[in-house]
């Protein structure tokens, strides 16, 4: 369980402060009332995206020997602290689309190329539970998004989003630090 808990903190920590969790804020703000079109969309999107990345940790883990799996797992986490530190939301959308299907494929195009996509990869790969990091990125992506869905346009006025997001960087540049030196 471990694996569960570590992966949903981190995945829901890495889309909260991040991006996504902006860009579905402003969404669900440019929406009006259909959040529950957001809210069906955020599920299986989070649940491919989780599949994906257990499906491609598994694919690697075989033809990545000894050590370099956690050096994988390594770059698989500076690569989502620079995601976090660089990249930022855009614009808030002027014509949202209802669509729940593009909607679905644009938020899992978000995940898998994301920080959080990054993250879940490494841990998928570290941990010693894939199936369970799995599960727990995916559940953590589903409550991430789905509350700054609810949230809209509080979530960027309440939550000190910069703050989180230092954060986070820090706490995952010393964790690919601490897995390429010691792991």
């Amino acid at each position: 369980m471990p694996s569960f808990f570590l992966a949903f903190m981190a995945v829901a920590l890495t889309l909260g402060c991040g991006r996504e969790g902006v860009r579905m804020a402003r969404l669900a703000q440019a929406s009006g009332g259909s959040r529950a079109v957001l809210l069906a969309g955020i599920v299986p999107a989070c649940c491919a995206a989780a599949g994906f990345a257990l499906w491609l940790g598994q694919s690697l883990a075989p033809l990545l020997a000894g050590g370099a799996a956690r050096l994988f797992a390594a770059l698989a986490l500076a690569l989502a602290a620079a995601d976090l530190a660089v990249l930022r939301a855009g614009p808030p959308p002027r014509e949202p689309t209802r669509s729940l299907g593009a909607l679905a494929l644009v938020l899992l195009a978000a995940l898998v190329s994301g920080a959080a996509g990054f993250v879940l990869l490494a841990l998928t790969l570290a941990l010693p539970a894939p199936l369970l990091a799995a599960a727990g990125g995916g559940c953590g992506a589903i409550v991430a998004l789905g509350v700054a869905a609810l949230a809209g346009r509080d979530w960027e006025a309440r939550l000190p989003l910069a703050a989180l997001r230092i954060g986070a960087v820090l706490a995952l540049a010393a964790a690919a630090g601490a897995l390429a030196l010691f792991g």
